[in-house]
């Protein structure tokens, strides 16, 4: 047993800022004992978010898997009805917010970075994008979103 997770720079994606019923499991590429392969992205490698940068300034990310004693907080996207803030769950990174400081929660499960106007993102091509900071609600927010997620239909445009 690993008695504690290494901190690292960058940080995987569970998918957007959604939750269900089967809450262990995001709608992104990766979440709790994952084995998500190419073929199951079908939105397309390169609108696929994998990992992007996550700084040490607000929080450190994990590779090593979702801890024990995550949450899932209510969220725009979170149809399930029991989230509160306290829900447990899984918390590696939501695409959903990118340098924000002024949620709920102080952008703990967000990505973020310490360059000007936004950060970098591997997408599942094994391109490495900057994308620009997300801070509000809005087209960009909701774009990011689908690029966050494996199989989730939508048509990522006018965020880069």
């Amino acid at each position: 047993m690993i008695p504690a997770a290494g901190g690292s720079s960058y940080a995987v994606t569970v998918g957007d800022d959604s939750c269900d019923a089967d809450a262990l499991k995001g709608n992104g590429s990766f979440y709790r004992n994952s084995r998500t392969r190419i073929a199951d992205l079908v939105d397309g490698t390169s609108n696929t978010v994998l990992a992007g940068e996550r700084t040490f300034a607000y929080t450190q990310g994990i590779w090593s898997g979702a801890p024990n004693g995550g949450i899932c907080r209510p969220g725009t996207l979170n149809p399930w009805p029991g989230a509160v803030a306290t829900s447990p769950v899984f918390l590696l990174v939501h695409n959903n917010y990118i340098n924000i400081v002024t949620d709920s929660d102080g952008g703990l499960d967000d990505f973020s970075s310490l360059h000007s106007g936004g950060a970098q993102f591997l997408f599942a091509d094994g391109s490495v994008r900057f994308i620009p900071s997300i801070t509000s609600d809005g087209p960009q927010r909701r774009a990011f979103w689908g690029m966050g997620t494996r199989a989730g239909g939508k048509v990522v445009t006018g965020i880069e």
